[in-house]
This record gives structure tokens, C-alpha cells and sequence, in this order.
């Protein structure tokens, strides 16, 4: 389907839980009716398997003057259902957080990093989407520092481009790459393009289809400097 889903978010003292769907073909959005209870959140992450929305963590509105909490729930909405329900997860569920990153690769939920004020997080879970099950991965090499608000990118041949966020003094333009065969991080050269970019927080990075040379293109958009900057 040539459709993109949107989920959640806030804005100022507003919440949202609808599910929004970008038909990118006619560049006509739709909302969808979905049954059943949707979650409020804002800073999670949305992953799709099966026509499944998959979303973990984030922060939910609490009543005042309580702050805004985290979460570690897992919330599904099924497309073909038109509804949300909880899974049951076993395992060794991540603490509460939100600004982390996520990324699908098969049956595999990869999920690094975040935050719960005051602590960052730089572990990395593996949920088995078909068994439901955590489990924090074991991993060699140098992998990034503690960071939220960051990028995760699924790259050929089963890796996985960690990028930029914000380590709880500066944000970031560093870049790894896991080898989710083997579960080694490697970083990445301090004089490759893209982190020669100025460090960013809250951004994205898509990568193109992989060309018949094997080749792959990075779509770095948007993010800030977390010190009053934007970058489009």
C-alpha cells in the first residue's frame, strides 16, 4: 500500500490518540476509526509488521501538577481489525522511556536508547514479534553513548545506522552501525559525509531502495541543534 500512518503526538497541553493515513499517491489524509482503547502518547516510536502499528514507550499526560510520565506499554493497532488492543510480552521488558529509537528487521523489534528524566539509556531489546518476548541484547564493539531523540535506520544486509540525538549535555553527530548478524557494533569514520553534518537531535534518515551495485543512498531531513536551531 502506498499509504502513510500517523500516530499520536501533543502539542502544547493537547493529546493525541487518533491514527491518521497519508494516502501518498492522492496526498489525501484520512482518519481511521479504530475500536477499542488507544493510548495518548507523544515522543514513541511506531513500527509496522503483518499491518500491524506496533507502539512502544513514549510519555503520557498525567494530571496536574504531576509531570508528564513514561511508558514501557506496548499498544497495537491492527489495520486489518480496525482496532487496538495490548499484547501480552514476556521477557526482559525495557524500563519506561521515550525519544528512543526503533527498527523492524523480519520478526525482530530493535529498540536503543531514550530517556526517563533524569537518566539516559544507551541498552539495546530485542522483542520477537512472534513470540512476544524481550530479551536486552549482548553485543561486542563500540556502540553509541547514552542518547535520546536520535535515529535508527535498517540498512542492506541486515544492519542497523544509529545517528546524532542528544547525549543529556550536547547533541550529536556521531554514527554506528550494528551487524545484527553477530550482534557488533562498528562506528563510522569521522570523515564520512554524513557525520561531517552538523550535530542533530529529533531528525530522521531514510535510505533508498538498494541499487543493483549493492549502493544505498541516505536521506538525512530536518532536526535541530537543541540549542535554538532548525535544520530543513
Amino acid at each position: 500500500d502506498k499509504v502513510l500512518y500517523m500516530y499520536g503526538g501533543s502539542k502544547g497541553t493537547k493529546w493525541f490518540s487518533d491514527v491518521q493515513a497519508l494516502d501518498v499517491t492522492t496526498c489525501q489524509w484520512q482518519k481511521l476509526e479504530m475500536k477499542g482503547v488507544a493510548p495518548s502518547r507523544a515522543y514513541h516510536t511506531c513500527s509496522f509488521f503483518r499491518k500491524e502499528g506496533l507502539v512502544f514507550g513514549g510519555i503520557f499526560p498525567e494530571p496536574d501538577p504531576e509531570p508528564d510520565g513514561s511508558s514501557n506499554d506496548l499498544y497495537i493497532f491492527s489495520l486489518s481489525e480496525q482496532n487496538w488492543y495490548k499484547p501480552v510480552v514476556t521477557g526482559d521488558l525495557p524500563c519506561p522511556r521515550s525519544g528512543h529509537s526503533a527498527a523492524r528487521l523480519g520478526h525482530h523489534l530493535f529498540i536503543l536508547g531514550g530517556w526517563d528524566y533524569p537518566s539516559f539509556f544507551d541498552d539495546l531489546f530485542v522483542l520477537d514479534l512472534e513470540l512476544m518476548d524481550f530479551k536486552k541484547a549482548a553485543v561486542t564493539g563500540t556502540g553509541p553513548c547514552a542518547r535520546t531523540w536520535h535515529s535508527m535506520t535498517v540498512l542492506p544486509d541486515r544492519r542497523l545506522l544509529v545517528y546524532g540525538g542528544y547525549s543529556g549535555d550536547v547533541a550529536l553527530n556521531d554514527a554506528f552501525i550494528l551487524d545484527t548478524e553477530n550482534m557488533a557494533w562498528s562506528s563510522v569514520r569521522s570523515d564520512a559525509p554524513l557525520v561531517m553534518l552538523p550535530a542533530r537531535v529529533g531528525h530522521s534518515v531514510t535510505a533508498s531502495p538498494e541499487a543493483e551495485d549493492g549502493s544505498s543512498q541516505l536521506l538525512v531531513c530536518g532536526g535541530g541543534d537543541n540549542d535554538g536551531k532548525f535544520f530543513s
